[in-house]
């Protein structure tokens, strides 16, 4: 039985990703799938369009066997470590032969070559200094390494930069698991059209958050992701923008010396969310006040989400150094269940079925803490906090009592 892992968000669920699956077991015909899916948050800081019970069962009835939480301290973070989280994540398990991913081009010979140059120290060290200066990953990379002409386009596509981060991951924690790419299909990355059985995620959030009508999106959805979104109001899907007066009291009613030992605040970032929020009229403003080449939108909301959390620098240090410590399940069928158990014969790490147990040591934060409990206690406030992005009131779900859902195959 050859085990093959995937790492991803499914924000929402949607075709490409029950056709990624087909093409990895038109490959692998005897193969199981597990997959390590964002929670409540994905990589950018958005909150996911549905919560994470419901898209890990939709993985389950379209091709995935298990399905297993990525922790929020690897989720919510840059391309580079959100990479390296899910490949630490995949490792800890102790059975994953192979990770799937989709790519523009997907030759992991030309990926892992890029791949091997980008990771060495001195490289590093110019990517690093390039970013400070205000530009993308991507382009810090290009800049940083000696391409030709086919190499920079190569690192031009997302798909294709989050490729090279799991083949770097793979080569700095000396994984024998194998990279696997399957070429994209259809819509680009960031193509903001509907045409065909398969549109973008960015396409498809970009419906559900607009006056567009939903029935556009009946033929890229799987029916019964399809359905519950119809089912939804506009006002019923989460928003970081409803965090804005939370926010405000966070950054003002705490000194700068408090700010600044949050993770993602450095140079002086502290002094810009004060003033943006001492004056700012709403959550665009306050953004757009603080936006720069520098500190782009993505780095922005995510630094939001940390000053919400609490995430502090030290906190991030002691998840980065360490091997993740569990793995919470979320949804699996019977192959899954095979799975868990050879999981268990193989590795050390707690599987997790449902965190209620270990809320009295784990919700709150001490100095003392081991990283089993700062990523406890950062999962189970970052539930309280998608609840938050809500409008409605009803929407405070039961996850830490939640059972992961059983798909009966």
């Amino acid at each position: 039985m050859r085990v093959i892992g995937i790492i991803c968000e499914y924000n929402p669920f949607h075709n490409g990703h029950i056709y990624q699956m087909t093409k990895a077991r038109e490959i692998y015909h005897d193969s199981h799938i597990v997959a390590v899916m964002s929670g409540h948050f994905a990589q950018r800081g958005e909150a996911s369009m549905l919560n994470k019970f419901a898209r890990a069962r939709a993985a389950v009835l379209h091709g995935a066997d298990l399905v297993i939480e990525l922790p929020f301290a690897y989720a919510v973070r840059s391309a580079e470590q959100f990479a390296k989280g899910g490949v630490k994540m995949l490792s800890r398990l102790g059975v994953v032969d192979s990770i799937l991913f989709g790519a523009e081009n997907p030759d992991t010979e030309k990926l892992g070559a890029i791949a091997s140059i980008s990771v060495k120290r001195e490289t590093q060290a110019i990517i690093h200094k390039n970013m400070m200066n205000g530009l993308s990953y991507a382009a810090a990379l290009e800049k940083a390494l000696n391409l030709n002409d086919e190499e920079k386009k190569l690192i031009r596509e997302p798909n294709n930069i989050l490729a090279i981060e799991y083949m770097k991951a793979i080569n700095e924690m000396k994984s024998t698991m194998e990279p696997l790419a399957i070429a994209r299909l259809g819509a680009h990355h960031c193509d903001k059209s509907i045409d065909g059985q398969i549109a973008s995620g960015t396409a498809i959030r970009s419906v559900i958050q607009s006056s567009q009508s939903i029935d556009s999106l009946k033929g890229v959805l799987p029916n019964e992701i399809f359905c519950e979104i119809s089912n939804k109001n506009s006002t019923d899907f989460p928003s970081v923008k409803n965090l804005y007066r939370p926010l405000l009291s966070e950054i003002l009613l705490h000194d700068s010396a408090h700010i600044k030992k949050i993770f993602g605040i450095n140079e002086g970032l502290e002094n810009k969310f004060i003033k943006a929020g001492l004056i700012a009229k709403s959550f665009d403003d306050f953004l757009g006040m603080i936006k720069s080449r520098r500190y782009p939108m993505t780095r922005l909301m995510r630094t939001i989400l940390y000053i919400m959390l609490g995430v502090t620098k030290d906190m991030i240090n002691i998840i980065d150094a360490s091997a993740p410590p569990y793995a919470r399940i979320l949804a699996f069928n019977d192959n899954g269940r095979k799975l868990i158990r050879k999981i268990k014969e193989n590795s050390d790490v707690e599987m997790i079925t449902k965190i209620s147990h270990h809320l009295n040591k784990k919700f709150l934060f001490s100095e003392k803490a081991s990283v089993h409990d700062i990523m406890m206690m950062l999962d189970a406030r970052s539930s309280l906090l998608y609840a938050l992005c809500h409008k409605n009131t009803d929407h405070f779900e039961n996850t830490f009592w939640t059972s992961p859902v059983y798909v009966k195959s």
